[in-house]
């Protein structure tokens, strides 16, 4: 992890200390799956309960590996509601350990991994399949993304 990654991840960190704090935007900021992780482990502490929202838009270097990081923090996580990750490299195995997790959690609401590329028809189904059993998703984008058009509609 660069310097500048711990900083960011210590900034935040301070941020949710004081509770306050319900959205987190980091679009566009270079993250990768190192950066995700500690994120994910947030998401699974007491500190980040305040978090509603969390978008890592644009950062194409979260893999898969990054997606089952945050699909832990996500299993424990009981307030997040929103979140994006659009435009991520984020495929199947991704897409399938994030379902996963859908399955323990009740809270997100929302998930938009549009212009996810690397999400074909295997991530999609497991997406589509854990909401057999996830009844508080509300809304799931899979926007240009690998997946048939029969799936998407």
């Amino acid at each position: 992890m660069e310097l500048c990654d711990f900083l960011e991840i210590f900034r935040i960190e301070r941020c949710l200390a004081k509770g306050s704090i319900q959205s987190i935007t980091l679009a566009r900021c270079e993250l990768d799956d190192h950066v995700v992780s500690k994120i994910a482990k947030m998401l699974q502490s007491d500190q980040w309960q305040c978090l509603r929202s969390l978008s890592l838009d644009g950062n194409p270097s979260i893999s898969d590996e990054g997606a089952k990081s945050l699909a832990k923090g996500l299993a424990e996580n009981k307030t997040l509601e929103d979140l994006s990750l659009w435009g991520t490299g984020i495929g199947d195995e991704g897409a399938k350990a994030i379902a996963e997790s859908l399955k323990q959690n009740c809270t997100l609401r929302n998930l938009w991994l549009g212009e996810c590329e690397n999400i074909q028809d295997t991530g999609a189904q497991a997406l589509l399949t854990c909401l057999e059993s996830n009844k508080t998703l509300q809304q799931l984008a899979l926007v240009c993304t690998a997946v048939i058009r029969t799936i998407q509609d």
